[in-house]
């Protein structure tokens, strides 16, 4: 029940958030992060379907850790997005400005086939800062909003 289109997940999930806000927010997604990874773990010794082999195979990707040190780095995102179940998006300031963090949501997108139902069904969104929502909604200054948000 993978979301890749080839079959083959890589990641369960894509962590998708621009460093500025996970810095100005006292490394909050590094801390989420740790705490997803050990509840699904925990989920997954509970589960009867689960065999003792798959409690290792939650992955979770950011940039920090799901990337190799070499290599040209914009295809190693548009991989690791596209072999991602779900998309996690951490909605700040810094989100709205980071022409990668778009990039991710757009691959996620165009992944999904286009189709905006299919892909908010693999799609969260925490918000970081309330006044990236403002921007989203239109309800602040005037700002050039991208249009895969």
């Amino acid at each position: 029940m993978g979301y890749c289109r080839d079959g083959e997940n890589r990641f369960d999930v894509f962590l998708s958030y621009a460093r500025a806000d996970d810095d100005a927010h006292n490394q909050w997604v590094s801390s989420f992060e740790r705490y997803l990874e050990r509840m699904a773990r925990a989920e997954l010794k509970r589960s009867q379907e689960a065999e003792p082999d798959r409690i290792d195979f939650f992955r979770a990707c950011r940039d920090k850790k799901g990337f190799p040190p070499a290599g040209a780095l914009d295809a190693v995102i548009e991989q690791s997005v596209r072999h991602s179940e779900f998309l996690i998006i951490f909605l700040g300031r810094g989100y709205l400005a980071s022409e990668w963090c778009l990039s991710e949501v757009d691959t996620f997108r165009q992944n999904a086939g286009g189709a905006l139902s299919e892909t908010l069904r693999h799609l969260y969104l925490i918000v970081l800062d309330r006044e990236a929502v403002v921007a989203l909604r239109g309800e602040g200054p005037p700002s050039t909003l991208p249009p895969n948000l």
